[in-house]
């Protein structure tokens, strides 16, 4: 019956989902943090982009909406926690929050 085929698919497309999607992450966020120059433009980038006070208010509507959903929430955990126990990425995040530090200990 179609219902079940799509289930099915949906199931699968789930599963592929959450099977790729956190190694992908892992390599696209080590990467990204590692690289002074790129960590600079992500995050002058997301700053510029949350900028604006409609832009904010209609991202924080999407992600309310999409993490009200529980098969997200597990998904991204599973993710978070990829991400996190990546020793790259641990050491990319250590080296971000002390250059960040530092920066502050200038301006201040």
């Amino acid at each position: 019956p179609p219902g079940i085929r799509r289930k099915d698919s949906e199931k699968f497309d789930s599963v592929i989902i959450a099977t790729v999607m956190p190694p992908v992450l892992t390599r696209l966020i080590a990467s990204a943090v590692q690289d002074p120059v790129t960590r600079d433009t992500m995050g002058e980038g997301l700053v510029s982009v949350l900028a604006g006070r409609d832009t904010r208010e209609q991202c924080r509507e999407v992600v309310k909406d999409v993490f009200l959903d529980r098969e997200v929430q597990d998904m991204f955990a599973e993710a978070l926690i990829g991400v996190l126990n990546d020793p790259k990425v641990a050491a990319a995040c250590t080296a971000m929050i002390q250059e960040g530090l530092q920066n502050e200990k200038i301006a201040g």
